[in-house]
């Protein structure tokens, strides 16, 4: 049985193919089409799904759909006319853009099923991100906690799991968005909402929480284990932007080539707190809903990597799942996994251990792009040896093996590689390589076993998608992998998972004692992360690396 899971909403674009209830590929439309945070329909992703499996649209049985249009349409113009005499020009813009939003569901639907001949299933989002973490863990029963921006009305779902089936225990509307005030923020800051979040996170760690007063009033939690947010600080109708009162406390809005000064840091900061604050507020509540022990969490909340650590260090649940993708491409995985295990009622028999759900490319492949764009290259009797070899003589490395990842994290099979004992390797790929902001972390990668001897970290993390401390007598060790606050987003790595990274690892740790690379995703600012050979072979030539390991060869520049 083929199930195609399609997310086609305004970004995050992506499909997965499930195959008698397991997930054979999934991928993100952009990493075809090459524009990064494409609005384009995900044509390209779903021929690539047909082609790999090696089948017509004939073969696929159910296409799951991830957002429900007429339930949008219904809930956003309920809200938004009951606005529109306090507020009649912000109203009048959102219902536009309302307008806009529904039609293209609409003739999204309609597009899938004139291709595939088959109607597709309309699934709620949020029931969509709960089943991306739910279906795809370990656990039989668990508590699910789902915080974005928004869904068709619901910003927050409160569920819990139990063999195939979900249940929705409570949601917040769409008034009350840690995304949205998240997002809002993030504009006003300089940078852009809904794509730049984690700049503001990363920003955080160097300021102090100066204005965490005003934003605890921002976003008040109730007692019932819920939260509102103040819509006389914060614009609901405008993207969560602040408003003018908001605004005459915290200064106005920074022009995004404007110099970051302390006050922008300290108003990242105090949103950063008051959000972790929040978090732990919901799954505490949830808790005591379920009493389950594990969590899963989900949504593009779930990204705030600095949350999810003080979730797993302070919140109350033994054991804490976070798939590679919460963000709404996960909702591909989610509805396809929901057709099968939750409407179909079949077993389960998918646990994402692994986020490697993308294309591949066989060593004659890479050879004969190599060949084309004609590039200095030799092939290698052990490149994980020679990649570490390289590493620790300091230079920067691409690093393209297997297939590629599903999500918005490089781990280890789409990277840029860098030492992270040198000080100096922040800095240098911040600029020469990836060209970004220069406040910009990096992540490392640990070895599975290692990942005590250098982290307090309680839980392994594959997928990097929490922060936890650097031990104190590794900071100074590792330092271009150490945040300004003492602590890394870490990625465990399991030999098994992954074996040749792991090899790489390992072979380093031979050579200078620590097991633990500086890892960061194959592209450059504005770019998505590289797919293909020749992809990888254009981000290389065009960037400060020095060496690239592609296959069984090595790319060399000189």
């Amino acid at each position: 049985m083929y199930i195609l899971g399609i997310n086609a909403t305004t970004h995050d674009q992506a499909v997965c193919l499930l195959k008698d209830g397991r997930v054979v590929f999934a991928i993100e439309e952009e990493r075809l089409s090459r524009y990064k945070f494409s609005s384009l329909r995900p044509k390209m992703a779903m021929q690539q799904a047909l082609a790999l499996a090696g089948i017509g649209w004939k073969d696929i049985d159910y296409v799951g759909y991830t957002w429900r249009p007429w339930r949008y349409f219904l809930d956003e113009t309920r809200w938004r006319m009951g606005r529109m005499f306090r507020r009649p020009a912000a109203s009048i813009y959102s219902l536009v853009q309302m307008e806009h939003i529904f039609t293209s569901h609409l003739h999204d639907i309609w597009y899938i099923k004139q291709l595939t001949g088959k109607k597709p299933l309309v699934l709620d989002h949020h029931i969509c991100h709960c089943a991306s973490t739910f279906l795809a863990s370990p656990f039989e029963r668990a508590a699910i906690l789902s915080i974005d921006n928004r869904g068709e009305g619901v910003t927050t779902m409160f569920a819990r799991g139990e063999g195939s089936k979900i249940e929705a225990l409570k949601q917040v509307r769409i008034q009350h968005s840690l995304g949205k005030v998240y997002s809002g923020l993030t504009y006003h800051l300089g940078f852009r909402p809904e794509l730049d979040e984690y700049k503001v996170m990363g920003l955080a760690s160097y300021g102090e929480p100066e204005y965490y007063d005003v934003f605890k009033k921002l976003i008040s939690l109730n007692s019932d284990g819920g939260f509102k947010v103040d819509t006389k600080l914060c614009n609901v109708d405008l993207d969560g932007r602040p408003t003018k009162r908001l605004i005459d406390i915290i200064g106005p809005v920074r022009d995004r080539w404007d110099p970051i000064t302390q006050k922008h840091k300290n108003i990242a900061s105090s949103l950063q707190k008051v959000l972790e604050e929040a978090v732990l507020h919901l799954a505490r509540q949830l808790y005591r809903m379920t009493r389950a022990d594990s969590l899963c969490l989900t949504g593009g909340v779930a990204y705030n990597s600095v949350a999810n650590g003080r979730l797993e260090s302070e919140g109350p649940f033994k054991n804490i799942f976070i798939p590679s993708c919460v963000g709404d491409a996960g909702t591909s995985i989610g509805s396809a996994l929901y057709i099968y295990n939750s409407i179909l009622g079949k077993p389960r028999d998918y646990v994402m251990d692994s986020a490697s759900l993308g294309l591949s490319y066989t060593n004659e492949e890479i050879k004969q792009a190599l060949n084309t764009c004609k590039v200095k290259y030799r092939k290698e009797e052990n490149i994980a040896r020679t990649t570490a070899r390289l590493l620790a003589d300091g230079n920067i490395m691409g690093w393209f093996q297997g297939k590629m990842e599903f999500g918005p994290r490089a781990l280890g099979n789409r990277s840029i590689l860098a030492d992270p004992r040198r000080a100096e390797m922040k800095d240098l790929v911040n600029k020469y390589v990836k060209r970004r902001e220069e406040f910009r972390p990096f992540a490392p990668s640990v070895l599975e076993e290692d990942r005590e001897v250098y982290f307090e970290a309680k839980y392994d993390c594959p997928f990097m998608t929490s922060v936890c401390p650097v031990k104190p007598e590794y900071r100074d060790k590792i330092p271009a992998v150490t945040h300004f606050d003492g602590t890394a987003r870490i990625q465990t790595v399991n030999k098994k998972a992954n074996p040749r990274y792991w090899e790489m690892i390992n072979e380093l740790k031979k050579i200078t004692g620590i097991g633990v690379v500086l890892n960061t995703s194959f592209n450059v600012r504005d770019e998505p992360i590289v797919c293909s050979p020749l992809d990888a072979v254009g981000c290389f030539y065009s960037s400060g690396m020095d060496y690239l390991a592609i296959g069984d060869y090595l790319v060399l520049k000189q």
